[in-house]
């Protein structure tokens, strides 16, 4: 009697899991967005389809600037560890793919892990208030193994910029081809980020760091030299600066983002 007791709980637990996970979307949402950390305040949703254990948003916007569409799996295994984990997909512009992993923790803190894809520069450039109308080329590839945006920053991983391409039309013509650079990050002891900078032998030489904090303050300091014979570099280069005895030229930039 006690063993089919048993059996007939485990079989209705089974059976309210399954009819939760198999809840449409949009009532998912409803229920679930008071329970989210104060953090994803900035996040929206729309155009939800699917259920809670599977589904796709085909609008989502953040800090009201819009990403494109996002698709989701919940992975069960992570309730294993204490933490609601989802598999994501991401779509912030036409040509571009970025899968994840979003991590929910007790503490109602979330980080991202296992980030892998690659996006136009071309987009990134216009989601930073740079001061000069520079279009950038190539394709930004990411490999990262972790992402955590708060309570502490973090981040730990890759991040190429392949065919890396600059062009202008003033208040100077600009049209430079730097080859692929990359920036190596990984978390600081303290909190924040730090990214170590390298070429792929390509025209640009780079070596350098960066480093940014929790509070939004970054610090750079950069070593560029151009190889070969790129002439339009080399004069580019040169309008930064003055070049040290090894013929590179050393930057130096801090600020707030």
């Amino acid at each position: 009697m006690r063993t089919t007791l048993k059996l007939l709980l485990l079989l209705l637990l089974i059976y309210g899991a399954s009819l939760l996970l198999l809840l449409p979307a949009t009532h998912s949402y409803a229920l679930l967005r008071p329970q989210l950390p104060p953090a994803a305040a900035p996040l929206q949703v729309g155009d939800l389809s699917g259920t809670l254990w599977q589904g796709r948003a085909g609008a989502v916007w953040w800090q009201q600037r819009p990403y494109g569409a996002a698709g989701w799996q919940l992975w069960l295994p992570g309730l294993l560890q204490g933490e609601l984990q989802i598999n994501l997909q991401l779509q912030p512009e036409p040509t571009a793919i970025l899968n994840g992993r979003l991590h929910l923790t007790a503490a109602q803190n979330y980080y991202l892990s296992a980030i892998e894809g690659d996006i136009a520069a071309e987009w990134l450039r216009q989601q930073l208030p740079l001061p000069l109308p520079v279009t950038a080329g190539g394709r930004l590839e990411l490999a990262l193994a972790q992402l955590q945006p708060a309570p502490q920053l973090a981040a730990n991983g890759v991040v190429w910029w392949r065919d890396a391409h600059l062009q202008a039309s003033a208040p100077l013509p600009l049209d430079l081809k730097l080859g692929d650079l990359s920036i190596t990050l990984s978390p600081l002891p303290d909190g924040g980020v730090l990214g170590e900078l390298g070429d792929g032998g390509g025209p640009l030489q780079l070596r350098g760091r960066v480093t940014l904090q929790e509070s939004g303050h970054y610090r750079i300091d950069a070593l560029l030299g151009s190889r070969g014979n790129d002439a339009a570099l080399a004069q580019s280069l040169a309008l930064l600066g003055r070049a040290n005895s090894d013929g590179q030229i050393p930057i130096s930039l801090n600020g707030r983002l």
